[in-house]
């Protein structure tokens, strides 16, 4: 499946994934990794209101209200059950509809089984899918927040096959209007009418979902396939009460696959064709009847009647497992929110269960609950609470996840950063890499994405910031003047954002705020992959994969390395300085702990940039990180030419020597005591300031024959050195 995202058309501006349980960090590990190596833009998921309660629970989650978006959807007499893939791109779309959860067993381990649709071949079922999710944006029994977003999703499904027609063989079906039983029955009676129905299921109710089916389809017998192994849930493997009418088999097809079922699936023989069936429902009631379940499923009308399945009749299997009440209680003692977080301000909604009054807000880290305050939460469930702070959280470590506490209530869930969600919009597949460095886990191919995305188009920036112009306007400009890329990349926000363009402008002003801070930090060196020990029992196989991930690393640390050398020297090139100059020596900060450079070629590099560096190219709030870089260089080169860097620059050196955290290279440079080498800096005088000496000395005959001497002597000195 995530070869079938990559290759299936990416870039896809849009992808949204719609699952009943849901494994957030299966999902971050395979699914997003496939879409941001395909460039995938938005990522939705929604998911039942158990799926986003199961993976709150999941502590390698980073990315979610971030990187993509998870909104709980409840379900007034049912259960949110579909899964569905959604894909659109520019000129196209793609639709996967299936059995599978987005969990490892979902998408690896079970026997599953998914419809793979493109826009080109089956316009009708993409129709019905724009339909779908058009119900699911307003439908009374379907409580979320993601309305708009159902909205445009059914828009561009809609617009992908616009002109297209087919002979509507491939169907989408839903339950958000008439039954599903109500649906089969209808199609079975454009084939002749049904004289046979055989059932794929892993889960079944008492049997009145397929009495009532067969009632429907006017069969007095129904074959169900058993399996013997079937994927873990609370829900019974075999009806509950067997009707005469239902009659156990062992299908051919699938006879010989000795995965744990998950596939439902359904075929209805009729007498003028045939009906196959899969998706994601269930041989039950609450999926097949009316007001239950939210599913989808594919029917694929065929008017063949060859090739229908074949199997062998087996005795009634013993049911293993039921619903209990005990199950159920466990399963709703923690209820599920969802929250928004805009300008450090947190607006929640409380999906289930039931919460009105005053409550307690929490957010849950891996130190245990941090109080945030408390809120009023009103009849409809929804709450305001200011949340100074957790802004740059969701920037650094990711996901957010909030607690609220009403009475014996609790309600757990996932809160989302619009900032976070803005950037990713603005700047599209580049957005992950850039979340991985601003977390600190990214690797040595972020940093080549990143900058190979500012070697692409350094102008992006400036129309990231709503500038249009290549160069930054004068300064004596206002109103509304164009931004230059100083004001994207260095300057801090000014003021709160008015409208939503100032606050999209804001927001990715505040991401490249908050990457320089990632930069200039203190970090180790980037890890190595794990070989196997001396004495280890590896296989062939193994010991070849270890080899080959070892040598993955050492090209990308090579391509990392190679590319950070290349920026440096464009950026710190006359007509590049002034924009770039100071962000290089920010950069030269992070790799040369991250490549865990030696002190001699992190000297050299620095070298380059204080010979580059001009006092135009240094703004005020940067001097302090300037000034600690580069009495970095003191012991390697003469102090007195480092002071007459310093003079050229118009650095301060007057004062007390820069702080530890302006001067994070000064220990990897090999240099000694800083104050020691503040106070040498201070002491001697460079070059030219020496030939200004002697030259006053030379105008002003009353000085002491000793005086010109003296600056003679240190003049000599230096030409020597």
């Amino acid at each position: 499946m995530s070869q079938l995202i990559i290759s299936g058309g990416a870039p896809w501006s849009r992808v949204v994934f719609t699952t009943y349980a849901l494994s957030l960090t299966f999902f971050e590990t395979i699914v997003m990794d496939a879409l941001v190596r395909g460039r995938a833009k938005q990522v939705l998921v929604l998911s039942d209101v158990e799926g986003v309660r199961a993976s709150l629970s999941e502590k390698g989650v980073r990315g979610a209200g971030r990187d993509y978006l998870v909104e709980p959807v409840a379900v007034s007499g049912g259960v949110f059950h579909p899964k569905i893939g959604a894909f659109v791109a520019d000129d196209q779309a793609m639709l996967t509809v299936g059995s599978g959860n987005l969990t490892f067993g979902g998408w690896a381990g079970n026997l599953e089984l998914v419809e793979h649709l493109h826009s080109s071949a089956a316009p009708s079922a993409f129709r019905d899918a724009s339909a779908l999710f058009e119900a699911m944006a307003e439908h009374s029994r379907l409580k979320h927040s993601a309305a708009e977003a159902c909205h445009e999703l059914s828009r561009e499904l809609a617009d992908a096959v616009r002109g297209r027609t087919d002979a509507g063989h491939v169907r989408l079906l839903h339950g958000l209007g008439p039954s599903l039983i109500d649906q089969l029955r209808d199609r079975a009676e454009e084939l002749g009418g049904a004289t046979r129905l055989s059932v794929v299921s892993p889960y079944f109710d008492d049997g009145g979902g397929l009495s009532r089916l067969a009632a429907a389809l006017d069969l007095s017998e129904v074959q169900v396939h058993w399996h013997g192994k079937v994927a873990s849930g609370t829900a019974p493997n075999w009806p509950r009460k067997t009707p005469a009418q239902i009659k156990p088999v062992r299908l051919d097809f699938l006879t010989a696959d000795p995965r744990v079922l998950h596939a439902k699936a359904f075929e209805i023989l009729c007498r003028k064709g045939r009906l196959v069936i899969s998706g994601s429902a269930n041989a039950s009631d609450r999926a097949l009847g009316t007001n239950g379940n939210v599913e989808a499923v594919i029917v694929r009308a065929l008017r063949d009647r060859r090739g229908g399945w074949s199997g062998h009749a087996v005795d009634t299997p013993v049911m293993d497992r039921a619903l209990t009440a005990e199950a159920l209680e466990e399963s709703e003692t923690i209820g599920v929110l969802r929250a928004e977080l805009r300008d450090a301000i947190l607006n929640g909604w409380i999906l289930t269960p039931a919460m009105r009054g005053r409550a307690v807000v929490e957010q849950l880290t891996s130190l245990g609950a941090v109080p945030l305050g408390e809120a009023e939460i009103d009849e409809a469930g929804r709450f305001r609470l200011e949340a100074a702070g957790l802004e740059a959280q969701a920037w650094n470590a990711g996901r957010l996840v909030l607690r609220v506490r009403c009475g014996d209530c609790v309600a757990e869930g996932y809160a989302a950063s619009t900032a976070a969600g803005t950037v990713a919009r603005r700047i599209g597949a580049m957005a992950p890499r850039l979340f991985a460095i601003l977390g600190g886990s990214e690797t040595p191919d972020d940093i080549v994405a990143l900058l190979d995305w500012i070697f692409d188009e350094p102008e992006r920036l400036l129309r990231l910031g709503g500038g249009g112009a290549s160069s930054a306007p004068s300064r004596a400009d206002d109103g509304d003047r164009l931004l230059g890329v100083e004001d994207i990349v260095w300057s801090p926000v000014q003021g709160a954002a008015a409208s939503s363009n100032d606050r999209d402008e804001a927001a990715v002003v505040q991401a490249i705020r908050q990457l320089r801070r990632m930069l200039r930090g203190r970090k180790s060196a980037y890890e190595r992959p794990e070989t196997p020990e001396s004495g280890d029992e590896q296989s062939a196989a193994q010991l070849k994969r270890a080899d080959e991930q070892q040598r993955r690393h050492d090209a990308s640390l090579a391509a990392s390395e190679g590319l950070t050398e290349d920026f440096l020297n464009w950026a710190l090139e006359p007509d590049q300085v002034v924009a770039w100059g100071v962000f290089a020596l920010e950069l030269l900060n992070h790799m040369a702990q991250r490549l865990d450079w030696t002190p001699a070629v992190l000297r050299d590099a620095l070298s380059k940039v204080a010979s580059a560096l001009t006092p135009e190219a240094i703004p005020e709030a940067d001097r302090a990180l300037v000034t600690g870089s580069i009495l970095a260089l003191v012991g390697s080169v003469p102090t007195e030419r480092i002071r007459a860097v310093f003079i050229r620059m118009k650095l301060p050196l007057d004062g007390v020597p820069p702080a530890a955290d302006d001067a994070p290279l000064y220990e990897r440079a090999g240099g000694g005591d800083v104050a020691a080498a503040w106070a040498a800096l201070q002491q001697v005088r460079s070059i030219e300031e020496s030939i200004g000496d002697f030259v006053y000395a030379l105008k002003n005959p009353d000085i002491a024959d000793h005086k010109v001497l003296s600056v003679q002597r240190q003049l000599v000195s230096t030409e020597r050195r």
